[in-house]
């Protein structure tokens, strides 16, 4: 089902994130402890995997020190900043962007930053600072 609102594609950025991080904590050669994301992308820090490439069904760009886009072959593009707790961190305009790999190019950034407001006050994002987001991601 393609979401239809803000909210919807807020929460569709999400669940792609979940679902891409937990393909990423199945490859045999990262230590999850500070969570896979972080542990993939210190992986080519250390010049251990490729800036990018395929990463099982996933293409992946890591991006400056912290920045990782993600795709799956079916699947919207996934750009967010890593944290050194693990957390993933984005901006209104990265869902916008994810947004539009699916073929939706009028979500509108305003829309999508009350959305994430909404999912501050109920404690499931937080600010750092406000205007860029963050959730921990396994």
């Amino acid at each position: 089902m393609t979401p239809r609102n803000a909210d919807e594609w807020v929460d569709s950025f999400l669940a792609t994130l979940q679902h891409y991080v937990a393909e990423l904590s199945e490859l045999p050669d990262l230590s999850v402890d500070r969570g896979a994301l972080r542990a993939f992308v210190e992986t080519t820090w250390r010049g251990q995997r490729a800036r990018a490439g395929r990463a099982g069904d996933l293409g992946y760009e890591v991006h400056g020190r912290i920045g990782c886009r993600l795709q799956a072959p079916e699947g919207g593009e996934v750009d967010v900043d890593t944290l050194p707790d693990g957390r993933a961190a984005f901006d209104a305009w990265r869902i916008t962007q994810f947004a539009a790999s699916l073929g939706c190019g009028d979500l509108r950034t305003g829309e999508v930053e009350t959305a994430c407001d909404m999912l501050v006050a109920n404690g499931t994002l937080s600010h750092i600072p406000p205007g860029i987001y963050a959730i921990r991601v396994s």
